[in-house]
């Protein structure tokens, strides 16, 4: 691409909508370039294949689609597949314009299909097939994208590779796949709007997952409890005194009113919020994955409604809160579009989302903890950076961005008291370092944990990193492109997602 190029833009279409734009680009490259016969321009499973187009302008550059089969479909067979339960997704019918390759343009389509498939699909097996001259391309499959060579079906010019994603090898390769995504978005410039809100208008919410890492607690699951508990009554209260100038300058929804506090955890953080002046009147609930932090939280505050739920499905009714509070929840959702989709079910019009969390990409200190911090990233399924794409994520649900604040946290109080001045909070070494602690108890890190730790209370070094807010509000009417209505499903203790 050149610098007269339009700018690319992606869209999930249907082929109801867009058939002849993407018939067109695949006969151009598959049939008059590439020499495969005229029938491979319609594929089998078009209508509920999912298609991932590039747009530049209204011109479309690049297509991919995926084809979804029960595990069960004997079509499977075929390509020597297993009969597997759930989902089975199939890459296909991928194009790109020649005047646009050699930008990394495919290899981000790849990525952004790894990350939507794996977060909103949940298949059980993930598959390509190679055929034609696309057979070379076996060895760039297997390097970029993690599918490996499951059989070869047929023999000489009509033998077909078949190859899969090991569902072992899934989770790494997701999210390889995310922060890969995330670099090349920000190189070209190039963002995917939610597969998941497209899904919703096109009323295929049956294929929103329901399962899944749903149920999964990424969080808490490698932590003790026991220790976690006195480290995130702390932060909360230190959070709380952060944010008072915060809550001071939003205009919540005037009261009587009713606010939910999503990853409510142990409830310390909800029992000190009710307190503030411009919630006078309101009804509180908090919501979280663990029973066991909610038990603590009944003991402490028993006037408040707890539920053990899931950020991604609570369970509540439709339009019954005025604010949705979530701090230091979003960075460890896999799946922050199911939650903005569940938020913007449960507020109602014209209703808050605030936001509070820490965001790693403004980390600031020595490599040796830069590198700790990277490698958490590679391993974690939550995403520590996500403040910087919220905005953007959140827009796809019609919530618009109101206010933002940034307070910076830095490792220079006198003593282990926190000092408190504008848009800044100085912190004791050992008080900020607790903000990383948790870091140490994943396995996979404890050699670089080891040595950030022990450079950080050796050396001296000064550190800092910024807590954000996010205040977001829903359309005060509905808009005509909303999706409709959603009955609430039951929550239960098994599909929660707590966040600490």
């Amino acid at each position: 691409m050149n610098k007269a190029t339009p700018a690319i833009q992606f869209r999930w279409v249907s082929i109801e909508t867009h058939g002849d734009v993407i018939r067109a680009l695949r006969r151009k490259i598959l049939v008059d370039e590439q020499g495969f016969p005229p029938s491979i321009v319609d594929a089998p499973g078009d209508d509920t294949a999912l298609h991932l187009c590039g747009f530049a302008g209204e011109r479309l550059v690049s297509a991919v689609a995926v084809f979804i089969h029960d595990g069960a479909d004997p079509e499977l067979r075929q390509w020597q597949l297993p009969e597997v339960s759930g989902l089975v997704t199939h890459y296909g019918r991928y194009v790109v314009d020649p005047e646009f390759r050699g930008a990394k343009l495919a290899e981000l389509m790849g990525r952004v299909l790894a990350r939507h498939v794996f977060e909103t699909l949940q298949p059980t097996i993930d598959f390509i097939i190679l055929q034609g001259p696309h057979r070379e391309l076996e060895s760039f499959y297997r390097r970029l994208f993690w599918f490996r060579l499951h059989a070869r079906v047929g023999a000489g010019d009509d033998e077909t590779v078949v190859m899969v994603r090991p569902p072992k090898d899934y989770p790494r390769a997701y999210l390889f796949a995310r922060q890969r995504e995330q670099a090349l978005s920000r190189q070209l410039g190039i963002y995917c709007p939610s597969l998941i809100r497209f899904l919703e208008q096109q009323g295929r919410e049956e294929l929103i997952p329901t399962d899944g890492h749903v149920r999964a607690n990424y969080y808490t699951s490698p932590l003790s409890l026991s220790d976690e508990l006195p480290r995130l009554s702390a932060q909360n209260r230190l959070l709380f005194a952060e944010q008072q100038p915060r809550l001071a300058q939003v205009e919540f929804p005037p009261g009587p009113g009713r606010l939910l506090d999503l990853g409510t955890g142990s409830g310390v953080y909800l029992s000190l919020l009710r307190a503030h002046a411009g919630l006078a009147g309101y009804e509180f609930h908090g919501l979280d994955l663990s029973s066991r932090l909610l038990q603590y939280a009944r003991m402490t505050a028993p006037d408040i409604s707890w539920h053990v739920a899931s950020a991604y499905q609570t369970g509540l009714p439709d339009a019954s809160f005025d604010v949705v509070h979530a701090s230091f929840v979003f960075i460890h959702l896999v799946n922050v579009d199911l939650a903005l989709r569940e938020i913007n079910r449960l507020l109602k019009p014209g209703g808050l989302l605030y936001v509070v969390d820490i965001n790693d990409a403004t980390f600031r200190g020595p490599p040796e903890i830069h590198e700790m911090i990277k490698v958490h990233a590679a391993i974690y399924e939550g995403d520590r950076t996500i403040l910087e794409s919220l905005p953007r994520r959140a827009g796809d649900f019609e919530f618009a961005l109101e206010r933002q604040f940034k307070t910076t946290l830095r490792n220079t109080a006198a003593s282990e008291t926190p000092e408190f001045l504008p848009d800044e909070v100085r912190l004791g070494r050992v008080t900020l370092w607790g903000m990383y602690s948790f870091l140490g108890q994943r396995e996979e890190l404890e050699d670089e944990f080891d040595v950030a730790q022990d450079l950080y209370f050796s050396s001296g070094c000064e550190i800092s990193v910024d807590v954000e807010t996010h205040v977001y509000r829903k359309p005060r009417a509905a808009s005509t492109a909303s999706a409709p209505p959603r009955r609430p499903r039951p929550s239960t203790e098994t599909s929660a997602q707590h966040a600490g």
